[in-house]
């Protein structure tokens, strides 16, 4: 056949049929499964963003120089429990207080007064003002002081610890819930689950 006679030869319609009937029932049972096995899935991602947020909190402890009141502890990973599935690394909120937590535990055996466990102790969301303020950094402030004078506070430069931390130990995390959640869709698709 030459070159003219393949351009009179036209195509006028193809039709392909595939019985996906098998594909379209283990799809419904492969979302069924998932529907049912929420809580699962939120366990499976557990562990790896466990993982992300002992990495980030060991970069907040390299950014300063000593951290006697353990800041660090506002870092917090968390996964979803409403709504999406997901999983996420932050430090901790000022808006949301969830109680004291005392940074050491006294072995002296005597009444202590409240004002002594205001200054040992960091709030939750005290520890995370000081990592904002150390990844954030902030200018040259002055304040005045109930005694009429005036308190200056040095600029703090932004060290950005956590930016540079959290992304790649968050898309490590991904990964290894995305590799354990092929693993179960394989599991789930041969019939073992």
């Amino acid at each position: 056949m030459s070159m003219a006679d393949s351009k009179d030869l036209t195509v006028s319609q193809v039709i392909i049929k595939i019985d996906t009937s098998q594909a379209d029932a283990k799809v419904r049972e492969l979302m069924q499964f998932f529907q049912k096995k929420r809580k699962y899935i939120r366990r499976i991602m557990a562990g790896p963003i466990a993982n992300a947020k002992k990495k980030v909190q060991v970069a907040a402890r390299g950014a300063m120089r000593s951290d006697p009141r353990q800041a660090y502890k506002a870092v917090r990973g968390y996964v979803w429990k409403r709504g999406d599935i997901g999983m996420s690394v932050s430090i901790m909120d000022g808006k949301k207080r969830g109680g004291k937590t005392y940074s050491r535990v006294r072995k002296i055996h005597r009444p202590i007064k409240e004002r002594t466990l205001q200054i040992d102790s960091y709030m939750g969301a005290d520890r995370g003002f000081v990592l904002r303020a150390l990844d954030q950094g902030h200018g040259n402030i002055v304040t005045k002081l109930k005694t009429g004078g005036v308190g200056k506070l040095p600029m703090l430069p932004a060290k950005r610890f956590f930016a540079r931390a959290a992304e790649p130990a968050v898309s490590e995390a991904a990964e290894e819930v995305a590799r354990r959640i092929s693993i179960l869709i394989k599991e789930v698709s041969e019939g073992k689950k």
